[in-house]
């Protein structure tokens, strides 16, 4: 195969080239801190010269950069720039490749995982990595596809999650059509745009984070990624695998890897007198170094709010590179091979297709094909032009012009808008598949997009491409090679009559045969199943296992009998739920670990630029004394605080004490961290500059592996410098004489210093990182405290969802090393998923009038309770292993009392394994009478829905909430802040904890965390809140803020399920006196407002404030409140169950009242009860409560 040469083509950047530089062989190596390198004679690199500056790498590239008016860039490529990048830059040995191997079937991947694609773009972007996803979704993986909000609808429709990152495509699309260089024009300067893009650039990194560890936001089933797909121009995508630990596959459109073979597509060299491979291979480097330059920062900024560790300008543009990140190009190697100088973990697949959408044409459509001969396409998609109505009129005269006739799509710039006078061989459409329309063209005029170009060029359509930014160019030119189509046409040069010519020559004999020979190629490839392998063949499959259920990817890892077990979310919680193991043993795994280092070349340079790096930071803080607090007012002065002016100045203060702070830290860290490790690192390396190899040393991530390092390196080292000083000398005469003695004695005097003191610094150094970065770790937690709370939270989900046979895993569990409890485990029966019909249920409740009423005993059986939460049930225990109320029972792991006053948050922590649960005095509430003979509430459901309806009802409901609502529970718990003092996510914990008690049908002590969360109320004052008493309407949180309509959710959900619970029990409820509140008006949609609503329709008083002991309830009131609540039209499936609870509540009381019941009362009970099971599958199916 030979490397293809692509034309050239003019757009973004240009490079100047001056001087003759051949590229010398790569010695990893920083940009160092002053140059110290002299050329030859011929101004040629010599191999063992020492590397240029560290921070001149920026004034290099900066100085040689110019905007010029059009928006692209000149740069002055001298040889000093040279030397700079061809050091940073990592260069690969050419590798032949054998043409890649199509399957006919998709590949089934040996291990699921959840897998999210961030991508950043426009549809044209995005549409390839949704037939992407299908394709992983039938390899057996879970796929979320984390894009722009625009495209939901697209990516849903094609049965794939959707999660937003934030940005706005159309506005991105209108600023590069302005801007289409690397550096922004001075219009865009003025004008603010800048900063609004880098601002929309942070909240889509965000947004690629959130993506990775959010529960959905539609199903709200939560997920946490265990592999990144993504397209470069999502930028988060190494740091979030870098956070996470998991792997990373990076696909693309256009080429992002360095090559000789051709130049990078935002790039454009104007070579005089210098090598055409180095120059195209230095593009790459001038186009990341540029990017890193305007948004490192941002990146950095991104990386310390998360918990890592900046990365150094010199890194940062080439970390693909020096990662190795497994790169995939989805472009027809028929079209443009695979260079031979990219390396193996870089793969050339072919286009991404998706699965042809169902298309019906419209008759305008359909009719204008029949009117006449095929028609060329024209239409640019997601472009937004400056001048629509201009545009058309060009593109209508050069149809006139050419004799064609056309249909020309409208796009994001609503092309024809302004024409009234249409001619009948012209048509503008809206949205049309091109899988379906190119079928039907004679020829397509684009913006060459490279979706848009593949789905021409498999067509067999002759192409002319009108290139406006980024790589439509390289498209176009890549067609023009091809001899599909003419050379591209950039848009601020076309005229009517050359875009007329390009439509003539689309439609010659040879455009035409060409087109169809390349389709010829393309016809046998399977790019997306090509792709697919490709990411499968780069995973670490030895490292991605759990070694109990190797059908997941391992997250976990935990001491089993001196052997560390790596264990999936599914696998953890299994051991957990039978007590194997605690969530304590547990620590996160991480199978492909990103390490960034900073690479050194010499003592010199690396001891030089990391004291200058010491300096710059101190400065840096030091300026902090006085701009930081200048912000906080700033700040202080935006958000509208209304802090009063001594709070303002106490912050002011405290920012600026900060920064004092800082910058004693930057220099104690400087000097006895950073610039010894960077002297024991330049020591170390020196050898690379006489053309030894210097093997990389084992990743420090804390102080056990900095003590590893600095023993082992202490061994080498001083071994080694010794050996060349001593040995290899006299190795090299008995060889190669006196020349040979003396050459190796001038490298061991060289290396005898360098070695042994490399060796024994490095005993400080290394240990000295080690420590540092294990208090960074231990002090910048929250994220991984984050990664591991979702990481419970979505095992918790799944392990009630997969059918997992537990001997297996026990049997597995063993084999490692682990005991097991004594007699066995018993495995949980599952859940009856299947439904009733109508007539069923019927049928079995005719049956079941005639019945007793349910024992208790039936009920133990037909109740599976499930409890992760290591409580056990009370329906397993005597009467006489009950202590006295208010104290924990004899397994000291769940709480026994019946007093609300006693059961607070402490309590809850400690039953929960919380590992610092709130302390908490109790409360001397009166809560009025309180029936201890409380009446079942399931007891006499038996006369009116059959058992196993019954059974089914709470399996399916109950059985699925168990796992969640107490591990958020426990989480909140355990965050620090809301330990200190009491407070809102009390309330929120205890709320949590009613459900869950509720959800496993323990409806007594459900009631009880229902007090102590009304208690927690009235002992914060929400209840006081102005706005919680005047309510909000349909406005919602319009109408009094969001914070203020999150308490006000919080207080009445609240409210509603103890006003629920009580009335369910029997039970009184908690009082609020003095406080008058109105009624509220469920806003539309809301399932809170119409909880709230449903538990108001409970007997009178409604209102939480004016609830009194009433006398029983008569009959007719009962019956009325039924009907009303049979009216009430809800759809949330939560809210259909709620139903069902209270219309079994006042069927209960209906019985109690021995006044006879209605066919019409047992109707009603009827309906709500079935549509309750179906509403509980659905819940189940779910997975979530909400």
């Amino acid at each position: 195969m030979t490397a293809y040469k692509a034309p050239v083509f003019s757009h973004y950047v240009t490079l100047q080239v001056t001087a003759p530089v051949i590229l010398p062989s790569p010695l990893p190596g920083l940009v160092m801190a002053r140059e110290m390198g002299l050329e030859d004679q011929e101004g040629v690199l010599s191999e063992n010269e020492a590397p240029p500056a560290y921070e001149e790498v920026i004034g290099e590239v900066s100085g040689a950069t110019e905007v010029i008016d059009d928006g692209r860039i000149d740069v002055k490529l001298n040889s000093r720039l040279a030397k700079t990048l061809s050091r940073l830059m990592v260069k690969h040995e050419k590798v032949s490749h054998a043409p890649p191997i199509y399957s006919p079937q998709p590949a089934k991947a040996s291990v699921s995982l959840n897998i999210v694609i961030q991508v950043v773009g426009s549809r044209g972007d995005v549409q390839p990595f949704v037939a992407l996803g299908n394709e992983l979704q039938r390899s057996g993986h879970r796929v979320r596809l984390a894009t722009h909000d625009t495209f939901k609808s697209f990516v849903t429709e094609a049965n794939l999650e959707f999660f937003p990152i934030g940005g706005d495509p159309a506005a991105l699309m209108a600023y590069m059509v302005k801007n289409p260089g690397l550096l922004p024009s001075m219009d865009a300067l003025r004008s603010g745009e800048i900063q609004k893009k880098r601002k929309m650039m942070e909240e889509m990194m965000e947004g690629c984070w959130n993506a990775c560890i959010e529960v959905d936001q539609d199903s709200g089933n939560p997920f946490v990624a265990d592999a990144i797909i993504a397209n470069p121009p999502s930028f988060a995508h190494i740091h979030c695998a870098e956070a996470l630990g998991i792997p990373l596959h990076i696909m693309f459109t256009m080429p992002w890897t360095a090559t000789e073979a051709f130049t990078h597509p935002l790039a454009n060299i104007k070579s005089s007198n210098f090598d055409e491979n180095l120059s195209n291979r230095l593009s790459y480097a001038i186009v990341d170094c540029m990017m890193w330059q305007g948004l490192g920062d941002i990146v950095n900024s991104w990386r310390y709010k998360h918990d890592l560790m900046p990365v150094p300008f010199s890194e940062g543009p080439f970390l693909s590179d020096l990662l190795k990140i497994p790169t995939t190009y989805c472009w027809s190697p028929a079209l443009v091979p695979k260079p031979l100088d990219w390396p193996e973990h870089v793969d050339v697949c072919g286009f991404f297709f998706r699965d042809a959408p169902k298309y019906s044409p419209p008759p305008d459509i359909d009719e204008f094909l029949r009117a006449g001969r095929a028609p060329v396409y024209i239409g640019f998609g997601s472009i937004v032009i400056d001048d629509p109505a201009a545009f058309t009129n060009l593109i209508l005269e050069a149809v006139e012009t050419a004799g064609v006739r056309a249909i020309i799509s409208k796009g994001w710039s609503k092309l024809g808008d302004t024409v009234t006078n249409v001619s009948k061989n012209v048509l503008f459409i809206g949205d049309c598949p091109h899988e379906w329309l190119f079928q039907h063209v004679a020829a397509v005029i684009h913006h060459g997009g490279a979706g848009t170009t593949a789905c021409g060029l498999a067509n067999a359509c002759p192409t002319t491409i009108v290139p406006f930014f980024g790589d439509q160019p390289f498209w176009g030119a890549m067609v023009a090679a091809a001899g599909v189509g003419p050379e591209p046409i950039h848009h601020k040069l076309l005229t009517a009559e050359k875009l007329s010519q390009a439509i003539k020559f689309c439609l010659s004999k040879d455009a035409v045969n060409a087109a169809k020979e390349v389709s010829a190629r393309m016809y046998n490839e399977s790019g997306v199943r090509t792709a697919v392998e490709s990411f499968h063949r780069n995973l670490p499959t030895e490292n991605l296992y759990c070694d109990l259920l190797p059908q997941y990817a391992a997250v976990w890892k935990a001491k089993v009998a001196n052997k560390t077990l790596k264990l999936s979310k599914v696998a953890a919680e299994m051991l957990i739920s039978e007590h194997l193991i605690s969530d304590k043993d547990l620590t996160a795994y991480q199978s492909k670990p990103i390490h960034i280092v900073t690479r050194r070349w010499d003592i010199v340079t690396a001891g030089s630029s990391s004291a200058i790096g010491v300096y710059t930071g101190m400065m840096s803080n030091a300026t902090g004394i006085i701009s930081k607090p200048i912000d906080e007012y700033k700040r202080s002065q935006k958000e509208g605080s209304s802090a009063s002016n001594a709070q303002i100045a106490g912050n002011m203060a405290l920012a600026s004490a900060k920064s004092v702070g800082r910058v004693h830290s930057s220099l104690f860290k400087g000097t006895m961290v950073d610039m010894p490790l960077a002297v024991t690192e330049g020591l170390r390396a020196t050898p690379k500059l006489y053309g030894e190899s210097v093997p990389d040393h084992e990743p420090i991530t804390d102080w056990k592996s900095g003590a590893k390092v600095a023993g082992k390196e202490f061994v080498q080292g001083f071994g080694g410098g010794l050996n060349d000083f001593f040995v290899k000398p006299f190795e090299a005469a008995k060889k190669d004489g006196a020349k040979g003695f003396f050459i190796e004695m001038g490298k061991g005097t060289l290396a005898l210093p360098t070695k042994l003191g490399a060796s024994a610094l490095g005993l400080v150094a290394y240990p000295g990182q080690g420590i540092y970065r294990s208090i960074y770790a231990s002090t910048h937690s929250g994220t991984s405290k984050m990664i591991a709370i979702a990481r419970r939270e979505e095992g918790s989900y799944l392990l009630p969802k997969h059918e997992i046979d537990l001997r297996q895993v026990l049997e597995a569990w063993e084999n490692f090393g682990g005991n097991t409890p004594d007699g066995g485990v018993q495995v949980l029966p599952r859940a009856n998923s299947s439904s009733l019909s109508r007539g069923s249920r019927m049928a079995s409740r005719a049956a079941a009038t005639t019945q007793s009423p349910v024992s208790g005993s039936q009920l133990a059986r037909i109740h599976h309770e499930v409890d992760c939460s290591s409580t056990l049930s009370p329906a397993g225990e005597s009467a006489a292993s009950i202590t006295p109320a208010g104290i924990f029972d004899v397994h000291k792991s769940r709480y026994a009392g019946a007093s609300a006053a006693m059961a607070f948050p402490h309590v809850l922590g400690v039953a929960l394994g919380s590992d610092a649960p709130p302390k908490m005095c109790s409360f001397a509430y009166n809560f009025g009478i309180r029936p201890e003979e409380v009446s079942n509430p399931h007891g006499l459901l038996g006369t009116i829905i059959s058992e196993y309806d019954l059974g089914l009802f709470s399996d399916i409901f109950f059985s699925a909430m168990a796992p969640i609502a107490d591990y958020y529970a426990k989480n909140i718990l355990d965050d620090p802040a809301s330990v200190r003092v009491l407070g809102i996510d009390h309330i929120i914990a205890w709320a949590m904890r009613t459900l869950y008690l509720r959800a496993t049908t323990r409806p007594n002590n459900a009631w009880i965390a229902s007090c102590t969360a009304m208690h927690l109320i009235e002992a914060v004052g929400l209840h006081e809140e102005e706005n919680i008493k005047k309510m909000a309407s349909v406005a919602g949180a319009a109408a009094i803020g969001h914070d203020a309509d999150r308490l006000r959710r919080i207080f009445w959900i609240s409210w509603a399920g103890h006003n629920m619970l009580s009335y369910e029990s029997d039970r009184s409820c908690v009082i609020f006196r003095s406080v008058s509140c109105q009624d509220i008006i469920p806003a539309p949609g809301s399932v809170a407002d119409q909880f709230v609503r449903i538990a108001q329709i409970i007997p009178t008083p409604n209102s939480p404030f004016h609830l009194e002991l009433q006398p029983p309830t008569p009959r007719e009131e009962l019956f009325e409140r039924l009907k009303a609540l049979d009216k009430l039209q809800v759809v949330d499936p939560f809210l259909v169950v709620t139903k069902a609870d209270l219309a079994f509540c006042f069927y209960r009381r209906i019985y109690q009242l021995k006044m006879g019941i209605s066919d019409e009362i047992v109707h009603l009970v009827i309906d709500s009860g079935n549509a309750a099971v179906q509403a509980a599958e659905q819940l189940a199916s779910d997975g979530h409560l909400f």
